[in-house]
């Protein structure tokens, strides 16, 4: 995830620092992912992360939809 927030901010004139952005990352991930209504929900496995559908409204409206018509 923080490569590609690195990608994303990364341009011809201005190149972000990649540790920088690394540890924002993990902080911001490990902050907002603590609630049981929060937007993000870790995994069991260190290090993964999903978006909380459960209990988050945000999250489901993110979440693509298929139906047959």
């Amino acid at each position: 995830m923080s490569k590609h927030v690195y990608n994303k901010n990364t341009s011809f004139f201005f190149t972000p620092n990649l540790e920088e952005i690394r540890s924002y990352v993990q902080q911001y991930l490990l902050k907002n992912s603590k609630s049981p209504s929060s937007l993000i929900e870790s995994m069991d496995r260190r290090g993964y992360y999903r978006l909380n559908t459960q209990n988050n409204p945000d999250a489901r409206q993110l979440m693509i939809e298929f139906k047959e018509e």
